[in-house]
């Protein structure tokens, strides 16, 4: 088996896709789709994203030094791209959805995603083009009709991921194995 070397690239796979939430400094709820997002601690538990510093996004967290992530299901996926694609100044991306805030000021959610966090920003780090965002999770609102026992049921969540080479969005597959067994 031969190998190829695709140089300096994202290596990141799979890339989960979630929407960023924030509020505007007009009161409005902005959205952008990322996928550069994984969680940084158990305890507390703690997100980091990354954000390319030329969205709007970004000064908006900043400024509400909060965020939400709402994890979108496959049957989203035409909002989910446009909110990726097309920039604030252009429309009003809470007119796709249905919009609910919990706890937190400045963390508006999804109620079409079935599994939404508030944030709060704990720290940024100046990274080139991204600024990271490092935030804790203070509430998880998850709809019942994806969970079992109390835990998130993937089949019933069916969360997308993207496939960045090929520009696809994909869906989670089949159960390999359990995780986390002593194997000899």
């Amino acid at each position: 088996m031969g190998r190829v070397n695709l140089g300096s690239t994202t290596i990141n796979y799979p890339m989960p896709v979630v929407l960023i939430g924030s509020k505007t400094n007009k009161g409005k709820s902005d959205f952008l789709t990322v996928s550069w997002i994984t969680m940084v601690s158990e305890n507390p538990y703690k997100v980091l994203i990354s954000l390319c510093k030329k969205h709007t996004i970004s000064a908006e967290i900043k400024e509400n030094k909060a965020f939400s992530i709402c994890v979108p299901s496959k049957e989203q996926v035409k909002n989910v791209d446009y909110c990726g694609v097309v920039g604030m100044e252009n429309l009003n991306k809470a007119d796709f959805f249905h919009i609910f805030y919990g706890t937190l000021d400045g963390t508006p959610m999804i109620e079409e995603c079935k599994l939404n966090a508030e944030c709060k920003v704990e720290k940024i780090i100046d990274c080139g083009s991204h600024e990271l965002f490092i935030g804790e999770i203070l509430q998880v609102h998850v709809d019942d009709s994806v969970t079992s026992d109390k835990k998130v049921c993937l089949e019933k969540m069916q969360p997308m991921i993207l496939d960045t080479d090929n520009k696809k969005y994909r869906e989670i597959g089949n159960i390999v194995d359990d995780a986390f067994k002593k194997y000899k």
